[in-house]
């Protein structure tokens, strides 16, 4: 994924984590506060020291590493959710030569593929869902 991309998916998370800590108070009139700084004034400076701050934690976290995980599958899973699972579609991006068709069904191979759009890897989905 190129810096751009992460810089706009950080930026996404950012505006996500102030929305999700909108709390509406109907006892006076409405105003907007910025959160990542104390004034409660907005400034590109503040946001970014927010972007590159350690405050900002991913939730998904607890989902990927908890007590019992498989630590082979928790790594997958979160190479999954950083975009960095090496699929055929990344590798022929970094200019490997290889056939960039799933194995299962012959169409283009990407992470949203395998783990959500091809129709070999649902059934797997469906089995797995029935001994959770």
């Amino acid at each position: 994924m190129a810096p751009r991309e992460r810089a706009c998916g950080k930026t996404k998370l950012l505006i996500q984590l102030t929305l999700s800590s909108f709390v509406p108070c109907v006892s006076r009139r409405d105003q907007w506060k910025w959160l990542g700084d104390s004034s409660g004034k907005f400034s590109t400076s503040s946001a970014v020291k927010v972007m590159r701050s350690t405050e900002i934690t991913v939730e998904l976290w607890n989902v990927v590493w908890f007590k019992y995980h498989v630590p082979r599958y928790a790594f997958v899973l979160w190479l999954l959710c950083k975009k960095r699972l090496m699929t055929r579609d990344r590798l022929k991006a970094w200019g490997v030569q290889t056939d960039s068709l799933c194995v299962c069904c012959m169409e283009e191979e990407s992470m949203e593929h395998l783990f959500f759009e091809c129709r070999c890897s649902a059934r797997v989905w469906l089995r797995i869902n029935g001994y959770v």
